[in-house]
């Protein structure tokens, strides 16, 4: 009973604090946990719940589903004793819920529930004890269940990894309602037209499981049709063919959006490079969806999606809906409002519908207390009124004042939300209109010196009222005046009289106003604002020297620091939606199951700009790591030993996510934070930010460097004392380097990993600090990762001695970026122009389908020097790389022989990253990267920087369908064994017109798919 009470007090808690917070997303699922766990009397509370939270904020895709099955189950206990008429009001009320919940995200998951429901509505299942009974009618009909499949396909068919999970089910509806009908009656007739026209059409769209869709419909056929069998499956071969090259595409898309973690640039990338061809709107459509589905609290992606709509698919349904679904997910974002009212506007949006959604705006921004939020969205509301006084030319009545009381609500909310922060945007923005569009200047110096009574010691002000009577007052003395005003006002810092000496040089420079009574001339003037300057100058340096900044100069202290920084501010507050990680990129980094500790809450941990008086930044020098990479890393020090490294990916906004992130014990018993971006660049960005805000606390941002020469690391060292380092091959490229810390962190302190990407396939280097550590990790060989059941890893001790040089074969030239479908035939079209060509292979994966690279051997050494103009081709709509083979460099081509292909295309992609450009200050390289800065990891020694590197493309099959074997582009078709008779399904004997000899149906299938060499 004591539990129950406290439950009770809690929930009645958390019940006050949702009146007070409505728009808390915390809030609203610690209500619904609540009311879930008082069990069954609650389901009507804990329904209204659900609602209210819909109302106001999108759903996640597990709280949709416990929704869903919540009221399936209710369904289910309801049904037996109700009447069919209240079954059918119960069952539709479900389905629009399901209609609902389809909305909000691109979910599979969600459309697999939904469509199982669908077809158990109309097809009830049969216990197995009622085998022999006649299977009854459900109470939703075959049309109508029709319907919601075909709105599963077009919402979801172009979804390449999962839209069959769906197709399958809709094939699998469609094959149930044939089964039921009179074997040879029209309708049984009907049903298989419909079964073979799904057939067709699916094999026309893109998808990885289309050889697996190919080889289903050659038992359809067999069962329905043998007699038109081998016409028919012609005819879908071909129909296949066609859509083979189009995979290869997406296949590689697939696989860069896998390696780059499904990051929103990896899909806004490959949303540019479709976007460019035509007829793909709705593919790129599909992309769009699954990166919001990804990253729905990222409003530069949800921005993007709009204007793609506006400008390549202007459907208004479309639109309005995308519209509506932004600002739930980012209401936060003034762009994203402004764009709501802009484009209501267009599509004749009364203006009652646009205040109201200024008002629900308004309500978001101001209570996630967002001032540069709500300044952007009163840019788009105040310009909502200012195109109609444009468009009626009315500088008075009613039109005019309406925009003026556009400004004057906006300031007062400002005012009320935010207080008096010296934040004066919204009077400018007024201002700015009554003089450009009413010309009263009037009226704007009114608003100027209403502001300076209230804010008599705000420099920026005074600089802005001294510009306004400069440019538009026509008063120099006045503009002179207020400058002076200002510069006498105590407790000044540097920075700020030099911008403000900077303004009064200005004014006497253009204006040669030289002061009211003549006292101060130009020069004087001029003399402070040097003396400012250099005083400003002198303290920036001194802050560097502290933070052990060497070669800090003036220069440098004048220059303006650039920093990264998102074009959103998403405030850190519990109002906003925590991310949550998808099933299919949980592999990039392990979820952390929350444990209620603050310590782990995403928001605690945020990149800190600020100075902060209660605990000053720590002097700044380098740290040394014995970690070739250390020029891209940076050290968060002195942490909490309970921090959870995987947040410190989303710490900096950065073009591309880090590729690694730990924390690491110290030996005195602190604890430190370690992150390794992709770009030295970033490292730089990163470390002018000062310090960062972990769990509250703001720590020291420190630079890492080397400890040695780049050169004198080696990949693979020879004879060493003790064998610290492994080597793991047969990676994924899902495979991250967070994913191998964890994996063999277990066995010992790791003192670097080296994660080396290929297009199909990646290997690891990982050093131990103790050689027993190494040898412990081999248990690991022939074992799987964690979210890659079905790649097994090879694991073994470094040893470069077993490495024996190969001489390379001046004849032989590597191919490399060819799609899929090139055969050997098209590449000797290609080749045999500079020569006698004595052979050809192309690599092949596991499953048989073309890695997109391989060897031509000329019989003469001269022929394949020639045949290197080559280089740059565009064969099958991607350019090839051509260069001479080396065998003892991963890849075949040898660096000082590579040449960038002629332009870019689609399929090719850069997988090494460059070394990172911080070399030890002995060695030279310092800040800005040594004479290796730029060159390629990827080669053995001698790597030269002077040629730019092909890197072998390689085609894949996902893994989802490794085990079936793709077929080839090309169908080669006998033509005699095409038009023999095939022997009927349980039909013994020769068939009459054939021979014993006679191809069955499987063979035939199995003879359209397979590759011709």
């Amino acid at each position: 009973m004591d539990g129950e009470g406290e439950s009770e007090n809690e929930l009645l808690s958390v019940l006050d604090e949702l009146n007070k917070a409505p728009f808390n997303y915390d809030c609203h699922t610690r209500y619904i946990s609540l009311l879930k766990a008082l069990g069954p009397a609650m389901a009507d509370e804990l329904r209204q719940a659900r609602q209210s939270m819909h109302s106001i904020f999108p759903l996640s895709e597990d709280l949709w589903l416990e929704w869903l099955q919540a009221e399936i189950d209710s369904f289910d206990e309801l049904r037996p004793g109700t009447d069919s008429e209240s079954v059918q009001t119960l069952g539709h009320a479900i389905l629009e819920l399901f209609e609902l919940a389809v909305q909000d995200y691109l979910s599979i998951p969600i459309w697999k529930r939904y469509l199982e429901f669908v077809s158990e509505s109309v097809f009830p299942p049969v216990d197995e004890d009622e085998t022999d009974k006649k299977a009854s009618d459900g109470w939703l009909t075959e049309e109508e269940a029709r319907t919601i499949f075909q709105s599963a396909l077009q919402a979801t068919g172009l979804h390449f990894q999962k839209s069959h999970i769906l197709w399958n089910m809709y094939r699998d509806f469609e094959v149930a309602a044939l089964e039921r009908c009179p074997k040879g009656s029209e309708s049984y007739n009907k049903h298989i037209e419909t079964v073979r026209a799904l057939y067709n059409a699916r094999l026309q769209v893109p998808h990885s499981e289309i050889a697996q869709t190919f080889n289903d419909y050659s038992p359809f056929e067999t069962r329905y049709d043998n007699a038109n069998y081998e016409a028919r499956l012609k005819n879908a071969s071909s129909i296949r063919s066609k859509t083979d090259r189009e995979c290869s595409k997406r296949e590689a898309t697939e696989r860069r959006l896998q390696s780059a973690g499904n990051s929103a640039h990896a899909f806004l990338e490959q949303i540019e490079f479709f976007g460019k061809q035509k007829g793909d709107a709705f593919h790129v459509r599909t992309l769009y969806e699954r990166a919001i589905a990804l990253h729905f609290l990222d409003a530069s992606v949800w921005e993007s999606y709009i204007v793609f709509l506006m400008t390549k698919m202007r459907v208004q349904s479309i639109i309005m809906s995308v519209l509506d679904r932004a600002v739930r997910n980012c209401n936060w974002s003034g762009e994203l409002w402004g764009h709501r009212l802009r484009i209501g506007e267009i599509f004749g949006e009364s203006e009652e519908e646009s205040t109201a959604i200024f008002g629900r705006a308004c309500s978001f921004i101001t209570e996630l207390k967002s001032a540069d939020q709500f300044v952007v969205l009163m840019r788009n509301w105040t310009g909502f009124s200012r195109r109609k006084v444009h468009d009626s030319s009315a500088s008075s009545g009613p039109i005019a004042e309406g925009l003026r009381m556009a400004h004057k609500i906006g300031i007062q909310v400002f005012r009320e939300a935010f207080g008096n922060n010296g934040d004066f945007r919204l009077e400018e923005a007024c201002i700015h209109d009554e003089i450009n569009l009413f010309n009263n200047v009037a009226k704007a110096r009114a608003i100027y010196d209403t502001l300076l009574l209230s804010n008599p010691n705000s420099i920026p002000l005074h600089i802005l009222i001294s510009g306004f009577e400069r440019h538009h007052g026509r008063d120099l003395g006045r503009a002179h005046w207020i400058l002076q005003q200002a510069l006498g006002k105590p407790g000044m810092k540097n920075d700020t009289r030099e911008t403000l000496l900077k303004a009064i040089v200005d004014l006497e420079r253009d204006c040669g106003y030289s002061g009211i009574d003549g006292k101060d001339s130009f020069y004087e003037v001029l003399a402070k604002a040097k003396h400012a300057e250099w005083m400003c100058i002198v303290q920036r340096v001194k802050q560097a020297e502290k933070q052990g900044w060497a070669g800090y100069t003036e220069a440098a202290a004048t220059a303006p620091v650039v920093e990264a920084a998102t074009e959103y501010e998403m405030p850190s507050n519990s109002n906003k939606r925590p991310v949550e990680v998808p099933e299919e990129v949980q592999h990039v980094s392990k979820k952390v199951k929350s444990t209620g500790d603050d310590h782990h809450h995403p928001d605690l941990m945020q990149v800190d700009d600020q100075n902060h008086s209660e605990k000053p930044a720590e002097k700044k020098e380098f740290h040394v790591m014995d970690d070739s990479n250390a020029g891209n890393i940076i050290r968060l020090v002195g942490i909490k030993p309970e921090t959870d490294p995987s947040f410190f990916k989303t710490l900096f906004s950065t073009k591309t996510p880090p590729i690694d992130y730990y924390i690491k014990p110290n030996d005195d018993g602190s604890t430190d934070g370690f992150i390794e971006f992709a770009r030295t660049d970033d490292a730089v960005q990163a470390v002018l930010k000062n310090t960062a805000k972990v769990y509250g606390e703001s720590v020291p941002i420190q630079r890492c460097i080397p400890s040695k020469k780049w050169t004198d690391f080696d990949e693979t060292p020879a004879e060493t004392p003790e064998k610290t380092k492994i080597y793991v091959s047969n990676l994924d490229c899902g495979v991250t380097k967070p994913l191998l810390r964890e994996a063999f962190g277990k066995f010992g302190k790791i003192k670097e990993i080296r994660l080396v990407m290929r297009q199909s396939i990646a290997f690891a280097y990982i050093e131990f600090e103790s050689g027993r550590s190494a040898e412990k990790s081999l248990e690991l060989n022939n074992r799987t990762l964690e979210g890659f059941p079905g790649r097994k890893m090879t694991v073994a001790i470094s040893d470069k001695t077993k490495t024996k040089k190969r001489v390379a074969d001046p004849k032989e030239l590597i191919v490399t970026n060819f799609t899929i479908g090139t055969t050997k035939d098209d590449l000797m079209k290609l080749f045999d122009k500079y020569g006698s060509v004595k052979d050809i292979r192309i690599l092949k994966d596991q499953t048989g389908v073309s890695r997109g690279v391989g060897f031509v051997e000329y019989e003469d050494e001269a022929s394949a020097k020639q045949a290197l103009a080559l280089n740059g081709t565009e064969l099958d709509g991607k350019f090839i790389g051509v260069a001479p083979s080396d065998p003892n460099v991963r890849g075949g081509v040898h660096p000082k022989e590579q040449q960038n292909a002629k332009g870019s295309s689609h399929g090719s992609a850069g997988n090494v990253r460059a070394r990172p450009g911080l070399g030890h200050p002995s060695h030279g390289g310092g800040r800005g990267g040594g004479p290796d800065r730029g060159s390629s990891r990827s080669g053995t020694a001698g790597s030269a920087a002077s040629a730019p590197e092909v890197k072998p493309v390689t085609s894949f099959v996902p893994r989802n369908a490794s085990k079936l074997k793709a077929p080839a582009q090309r169908l080669a078709v006998n033509a005699t064994a095409a038009a023999a008779p095939v022997k009927p399904a349980g039909v013994s004997g020769p068939v009459k017109g054939s021979s014993e000899g006679g191809k069955s149906n499987d063979d035939f299938r199995k003879m359209l798919t397979k590759k011709s060499e």
